[in-house]
């Protein structure tokens, strides 16, 4: 699943500064990176809750649009 981060670059280095580890990333793998440079991230927090909303509660809210 695609995530977006945050990070500097550091030239000299040729490294990638994140601002906060990744979970679930081991230390020294091998990542993919997709760059779009000159934009800004946008937090989406919101988003972290997808899929967060046990099965229940969906058949609950649904039943009561009825």
């Amino acid at each position: 699943m695609p995530k977006t981060v945050a990070a500097e670059y550091l030239a000299e280095e040729q490294t990638l500064k994140l601002d906060e580890p990744l979970e679930g990333v081991a230390d020294h793998a091998r990542v993919q990176v997709s760059l779009t440079a000159g934009t800004s991230v946008i937090a989406k927090p919101w988003l972290d809750l997808k899929g967060s909303l046990p099965k229940e509660a969906i058949e609950e809210w649904r039943s009561s649009l009825e």
